[in-house]
C-alpha cells in the first residue's frame, strides 16, 4: 500500500484512487453539483428532521450522563 501526493492541494491519498479526492470534491462543488445527502427531501422536511436531531442530542446526551451517574450512585450505595 502506497500513498500518492497531490501537487495541487498537498493531500496524501490512497494509491487505488485515480484522482485526489479533495480536488475531485472541489471540482464537483465548482460545477454546481449537489453533494448533500438529503437532496431527495424538500426543504421543510429536511429542516424538521434537523430540528428533531438537535433536540434528541440536547436531551439525550445529558440523560445518558445522568444515567451513568445514577448507576455509579446506586453501586456506591449498595456496596457500602
Amino acid at each position: 500500500m502506497s500513498l500518492k501526493f497531490c501537487k495541487t492541494c498537498g493531500t496524501l491519498y490512497d494509491d487505488d484512487s485515480t484522482a485526489c479526492p479533495k480536488c475531485a470534491a472541489k471540482a464537483l462543488e465548482q460545477d454546481g453539483s449537489d453533494l448533500a445527502y438529503d437532496k431527495d427531501m424538500n426543504k421543510a422536511e429536511a429542516e424538521r428532521l434537523r430540528k428533531i436531531s438537535w433536540l434528541q442530542l440536547i436531551i439525550g446526551v445529558p440523560a445518558l450522563i445522568g444515567v451513568i451517574y445514577l448507576m455509579g450512585y446506586l453501586i456506591k450505595l449498595f456496596t457500602a
